[in-house]
C-alpha cells in the first residue's frame, strides 16, 4: 500500500504489480471469508488526506477490517476521520464485515454516547491489543475495549497547501523540549547515543539501536522509530542518495548538543565501542548495510573515490566536547531547559561512586540473568527490564533510582513463589545493605533504607528492621529527630511494618510518629508525608479491629486532602474512600459505606482520564462486594465487568489487578449459576493468568480451583475431586499444608466431599482442617466460621444435629463476644442455627434465632434489602410452625407487601411469602380465615402456571393445599 504522496494504485499486488482490483485497489472475492489486515504507521500523506480511511471504509463493507500499527499508541497520529477511542466492540455475528460492528462507551450506559461512522479496530502486534480483537471476531464481542477508529462517510478535505499558513520554526529547545516530554526513557537514551555517531544513515541508526541492546535495556523497534520521527531528524541538504537507506539525516542546529548533555560523555564515548564490538561479535549477521573497508589487505577496497566517508564516526559535537574539534559552539540552552534528572546527573563523593560502582551492578546483573528465564511471569519481566534499564542511571540527593523498581521485582519474585530467585535476590540484598553500614551520608542511607525495604518485600523483615532503624538513627543525629529526612525514614518503617503483618508494632510506630508530627509546626516536614503515615496507621486499627479509630483516621486524612484541593494525597482519594467503606462495613454500617463509595465513584467521573490511578478499579470492586455481601448479587455483576475495564485502563490488561479482576468476575458467575459461561472465561484466563502472574501465585491457583468447583456445581464430582486433589497435593509441596491458601483448598474439598454426598470423609477432613486453623488462625478469623459452617452440616448430614448444633453455638458465642453487633457474619452462623433448629423440631428456639437475624439485617442493610426480608420470611415460617399463627400471618403480611412492591407480585419470592401466608391463615381456624387462606393459595398456583407451568414446585404445592386445606407439605 502506498500511503505517501503519490499518484498512483493506493494498493498494488506484490504478484502483479499492476493488477488493479477496483478504485481501491484491493480485489476482495465475495464468494471467500477474507480478512483485510492493513500494516502501517498512519503517517502518510494520504493518510492525512482520507485517501486511506476512503478505501478502508470500502473494504469493510465486505469483511473484516483492521489496522496493525507497529508503532505503541502514544506515538499515533491524529486522524483527520477523529480520534482512535477505546471503545466496547461487538457483532451480529462472528467474523462480521467491518461496517457491521457496533460501539459503545466501557463505561456509560448504552446510547448514553453516541456513536457514528464504520469502526475500524487499530491494534498493536501485541497481546493485550490482539485478544480482544480475536474474541470480537470469534465471539461476536471483543472481551476489553478495543482501540476503535470511527470512519465517517465523509471526510472533509485537507485545505490546498497554498492557503495554509508557513509552519512557525522551532528553535532546538523547543525540539528537544517536545521530543522529551513525548519519548520514553529507552528513546531519550538512544537519541543521545545517536547524537554522538555521524553520518545519520538507516543502517547506522539500526546498529547503534542493536549495539545499545546488548546492555539489557527494554528493547522495541519503536524506540527507533520515536527518534526519526520526534522532530528532531532532518535530511541533509547537501548529501545525495539513491534510496532511503543511504540517505543521510542530521539533527536540527543546536539539538546534538542538547542531547549530549542527557548522557555522561564516557556513555556517548561507550557508543562507538559499542558498534565495533557489535559488528565484530556478528559478522556480517546484523542489519543489513553495504560497507568497503578503506585499507590493504585482503577484503579491502583500494580505488575509493575521493568523496567516500566513514560508515560512521563520532559526531563533531562530541569531538568539540573533548576537544578534537574547532567546530562552531554549541547554541546556548534557553531558559530553564538545561536537561537534569537521572541520565545527566554522577555521583558527587566516594561514598557515593562506591555505590554506584560496587552496590548497583551486582543488583542489575541479577536482573539481567533472570530475563533470560523464558518461564519468567510477565509480573517479575516487566520491572526486572527496568531496573536492567536504569543500570546506569544515578539522581542527584537521591542516588540510584533503580533500587526503588528492585522493590517492585523482589514482590513480584515472593508473590508468584519463584522461590529461587527470590532467595538469590534476598542474599544479594542482604550483602548489599552490609556494604553500607559505616556510611553516614544521605544517598547512602537512603539506599541502605531500600534495600532493608526490600528485604522485607521478599518476607525476611526481621532482617530488615534493624537496617531501617539504624538509618532512622543516622538521621536523627545528621539531621534532628524531626527533620523532615528522619520523619521520611520513620514513614517507610512504618509503612514496611504494616506490609509485613507485623500489626502491633506497626500501631506503635504510627502512634509514636503521630505524636511527633504534632510537635512541630506543618511548615517543617512535607504534608503528604504526614497524610500518608495517617492513612497507613488507620489501614493497621482496622486490621486490629479497632474499626471506629480507623474511621475517624480516614475521615481526617479526606478532609484535609479536600481542604488542598485534593493536592495532599499521594494516592488515589478513591482509595481512602474503598478503606472507608471496609471499616464501615466492619461494624456493620453497609448503608453508608455504600453511599460512601456510590458518592467517590459519581465525584471520580469529573476527573481527567490521565489522573486515574487504581481509585476506580478498587471502588467498582469494594462495591461490588458489598452488593453480593448485602444479597443483591445481580446487581453486583455490571459493577465486576466495569472494574475488568477500569482496572485494564489504569494497569494494563495483564496486569495482577486485571486478572484478579477477571478471577472476581468469573467466581461471580460461578455463584449466579452461570456456569458455562464461567468456564468459557476460565479456558482463557487460566493460560493469561500463568503467563502473566505464573503458576504458584495465588490469583492463578484460585482460578485453577474455581474450575474445580464449578464441575462440582454441576454434579460432576469425581472430577472435581480428582481435580482438586491435583493442585491440592501442588500446592501444599510449595506453600506447606497450613498456609492460607492452601487451607482455602483443602476447605473447598472438604465443602465439595459433602455435596458429594461423602459425609463421613468430609466430616474427617474438615475436622483436620479446623484443628489446624485454631493453631494457625485466631478464634474470630472468617475462615475458622466458614470450616465450621462446613463441618456442622456434613455431620448434620449424618443425622446427628445435636453435635452440629453445639458446634454452630460456640462459634457464634465466640462471634457475639469478638465482632461489632451489626456484623452480617454473625448473621451467617444465625442462619444455620434456623435451619439446623427446624429440622430438629425446635420451631420456637428457630424463630428467636430468626427474629435475631432479622433484626440484624435490618440494622445493616435496611428494611427492604433482599436479605431482609429473607429473613423475614424465615421469621414468620418459624412462628408459623412453632404454632403462634396470628404472629406468622402479620409478619407474613408485611413481607408480601414489601416484596411486592420491591420484587413484584408474580416474583417467585413473593409468591412463597403468599404461600406460607395461606398456611398460617388456616391454622388460625377463624371466621374467615380458611376462606382467605384459599384465595391466597389460589393466587398463587394461577401465578405459578401461568409463569412456569402446571409441574412447577410452588403450582404443585398450591394445588395440594387447596385440595387438603393446608399448604403443609
Amino acid at each position: 500500500m502506498d500511503s505517501g504522496d503519490g499518484t498512483g494504485p493506493l494498493v498494488r499486488s506484490g504478484g502483479n504489480a499492476g493488477a488493479r482490483g477496483g478504485a481501491d485497489g484491493l480485489r476482495l472475492d465475495p464468494t471467500r471469508r477474507t480478512l483485510v489486515l492493513v500494516l502501517s504507521d498512519m503517517v502518510g500523506e494520504r493518510w492525512r488526506a482520507g485517501a486511506v480511511h476512503a478505501a478502508l471504509r470500502t473494504w469493510a463493507g465486505r469483511a473484516p477490517v483492521a489496522v496493525l500499527q507497529p508503532l505503541p499508541e502514544r506515538m499515533w497520529p491524529q486522524s483527520p476521520a477523529g480520534p482512535v477511542e477505546r471503545l466496547l466492540v461487538s457483532s451480529p455475528h462472528p467474523a462480521a464485515p467491518g461496517r457491521a460492528l457496533t460501539v459503545s462507551h466501557p463505561v456509560f450506559p448504552d446510547g448514553m454516547m453516541p456513536y457514528s461512522g464504520t469502526a475500524i479496530p487499530v491494534l498493536e502486534p501485541t497481546t493485550g491489543h490482539l485478544m480482544p480483537w480475536v474474541s470480537l471476531l470469534a465471539t461476536r464481542r471483543s472481551c476489553a475495549p478495543l482501540p476503535v477508529m470511527l470512519v465517517p462517510d465523509e471526510i472533509p478535505p485537507l485545505p490546498p497547501a497554498s492557503s495554509r499558513p508557513p509552519p512557525h520554526p522551532l528553535s532546538a529547545g523547543e525540539r528537544f523540549r517536545r521530543f522529551r516530554e513525548a519519548a520514553s526513557p529507552e528513546s531519550s537514551l538512544l537519541a543521545g547515543a545517536l547524537a554522538s555517531v555521524a553520518p545519520l544513515t538507516l543502517p547506522v541508526m539500526r546498529l547503534v539501536h542493536e549495539a545499545h541492546r546488548g546492555d539489557g535495556a527494554r528493547f522495541h523497534p519503536a524506540q527507533l522509530a520515536e527518534v526519526f520521527l520526534g522532530g528532531l531528524l532532518r535530511r541533509r541538504a547537501d548529501a545525495t542518495a539513491k534510496s532511503a537507506e543511504t540517505a543521510e539525516h542530521e539533527f536540527y542546529p543546536g539539538v546534538a548538543d542538547l542531547l549530549l548533555d542527557t548522557v555522561r560523555t564516557s556513555v556517548a564515548l561507550d557508543t562507538a565501542e559499542r558498534v565495533s564490538d557489535y559488528l565484530l561479535r556478528r559478522g556480517g549477521e546484523g542489519p543489513e548495510f553495504r560497507a568497503r573497508l578503506d585499507a590493504e589487505g585482503p577484503g579491502a577496497t583500494w580505488d575509493l573515490p575521493e568523496h567516500a566517508g566513514p560508515f560512521a564516526a563520532a559526531s563533531p559535537q562530541l569531538l568539540r566536547r573533548l576537544g578534537l574539534s574547532g567546530s562552531e559552539p554549541p547554541e546556548q540552552y534557553p531558559a530553564g531547559l538545561k536537561p537534569t534528572g537521572y541520565f545527566a546527573d554522577e555521583p558527587e563523593s566516594p561514598a557515593e561512586w562506591f555505590v554506584l560502582d560496587r552496590v548497583v551492578p551486582p543488583l542489575v546483573s541479577f536482573a539481567d540473568r533472570i530475563l533470560a528465564d523464558p518461564l519468567l511471569p510477565d509480573m517479575v519481566r516487566r520491572p526486572a527490564e527496568h531496573v536492567v534499564g536504569l543500570g546506569g542511571a544515578w539522581a542527584a540527593g537521591f542516588g540510584w533510582p533503580g533500587v526503588q523498581v528492585l522493590r517492585i521485582v523482589g514482590k513480584a519474585l515472593n508473590d508468584a513463589r519463584i522461590t529461587a530467585y527470590r532467595d538469590q535476590l534476598a542474599q544479594l540484598l542482604q550483602w548489599s545493605t552490609e556494604q553500607l553500614t559505616e556510611s553516614t551520608d544521605l544517598v547512602t542511607r537512603q539506599m541502605r533504607g531500600l534495600l532493608a525495604i526490600g528485604l522485607s518485600e521478599l518476607g525476611m523483615t526481621e532482617a530488615a528492621v534493624p537496617h531501617l532503624r539504624s538509618v532512622i538513627r543516622l538521621s536523627g543525629v545528621e539531621h534532628g529527630p524531626l527533620h523532615a529526612y528522619t520523619f521520611g525514614a520513620r514513614v517507610h518503617l512504618h509503612e514496611m511494618l504494616y506490609d509485613a503483618g507485623w500489626l502491633t508494632e506497626a500501631e506503635a510506630e504510627g502512634r509514636a510518629l503521630l505524636a511527633d508530627f504534632d510537635l512541630v509546626t506543618p511548615e517543617q516536614y512535607e504534608r503528604a508525608t504526614w497524610a500518608h503515615c495517617v492513612q497507613h496507621q488507620a489501614f493497621t486499627l482496622h486490621g486490629l479491629g479497632r474499626w471506629r479509630e480507623a474511621e475517624e483516621l480516614l475521615r481526617t486524612v479526606l478532609a484535609a486532602n479536600e481542604e488542598t484541593d485534593g493536592s495532599l494525597l499521594r494516592a488515589d482519594p478513591l482509595s481512602i474512600v474503598v478503606w472507608l467503606s471496609v471499616v464501615l462495613s466492619a461494624q456493620g454500617r453497609y448503608t453508608e459505606a455504600e453511599r460512601e463509595l456510590r458518592t467517590g465513584l459519581v465525584a471520580a467521573e469529573d476527573r481527567p482520564a490521565d489522573e486515574e490511578t487504581g481509585g476506580r478499579h478498587m471502588a467498582l470492586d469494594a462495591l461490588a462486594d458489598l452488593l453480593h455481601e448485602s444479597g443483591r448479587s445481580e446487581d453486583a455483576e455490571p459493577l465486576r465487568r466495569a472494574a475488568i475495564r477500569a482496572s485494564e485502563e489504569c494497569y494494563g490488561a495483564d496486569h495482577e489487578r486485571t486478572v484478579q479482576a477477571r478471577y472476581d468476575w468469573l467466581g461471580h458467575l460461578h455463584l449466579l449459576g452461570r456456569h458455562t459461561e464461567a468456564l468459557r472465561g476460565i479456558a482463557e484466563l487460566e493460560p493469561d493468568a500463568v503467563e502473566a502472574l505464573g503458576a504458584q501465585h495465588t490469583v492463578t491457583i484460585q482460578v485453577r480451583q474455581l474450575h474445580g468447583l464449578i464441575a462440582a456445581e454441576t454434579q460432576e464430582y469425581e472430577q472435581s475431586l480428582a481435580s482438586q486433589r491435583r493442585l491440592l497435593d501442588e500446592v501444599t509441596g510449595v506453600l506447606g499444608a497450613t498456609h492460607r491458601t492452601t487451607m482455602v483448598l483443602r476447605h473447598d474439598y472438604g465443602t465439595v466431599l459433602r455435596d458429594a454426598g461423602r459425609h463421613g470423609q468430609a466430616e474427617k477432613w474438615l475436622e483436620a482442617l479446623l484443628r489446624d486453623e485454631g493453631k494457625h488462625l485466631e478464634p474470630g478469623d472468617s475462615m475458622v466460621a466458614a470450616t465450621t459452617h462446613s463441618l456442622a452440616e456434613a455431620i448434620a448430614s449424618q443425622d446427628r444435629a445435636d453435635e452440629a448444633l453445639a458446634l454452630c453455638r460456640e462459634l457464634l458465642r465466640t462471634q457475639v463476644r469478638d465482632l461489632p453487633e451489626g456484623s452480617l457474619r454473625t448473621a451467617a452462623t444465625r442462619r444455620q442455627l434456623v435451619r439446623l433448629l427446624a429440622g430438629t423440631g425446635a420451631y420456637g428456639e428457630a424463630a428467636e434465632q430468626a427474629h435475631v437475624l432479622w433484626s440484624v439485617y435490618r440494622g445493616a442493610l435496611g428494611e427492604e434489602a433482599p436479605k431482609t426480608l429473607t429473613a423475614a420470611h424465615q421469621y414468620g415460617l418459624q412462628l408459623h410452625r412453632a404454632g403462634r399463627h396470628q404472629q406468622a400471618v402479620e409478619v407474613l403480611e408485611t413481607v408480601i407487601e414489601v416484596r411486592a412492591r420491591v420484587l413484584g407480585p408474580t416474583d417467585r419470592a413473593t409468591l412463597r411469602s403468599r404461600m406460607r401466608f395461606g398456611d398460617a391463615l388456616a391454622a388460625l381456624a377463624v371466621a374467615d380465615a380458611e376462606g382467605r387462606a384459599h384465595r391466597e393459595w389460589t393466587a398463587v398456583r394461577e401465578a405459578a402456571v401461568r409463569e412456569w407451568g402446571e409441574e412447577d414446585e410452588l403450582a404443585q404445592m398450591a394445588a395440594e393445599a387447596l385440595g387438603a386445606g393446608t399448604g403443609e407439605p
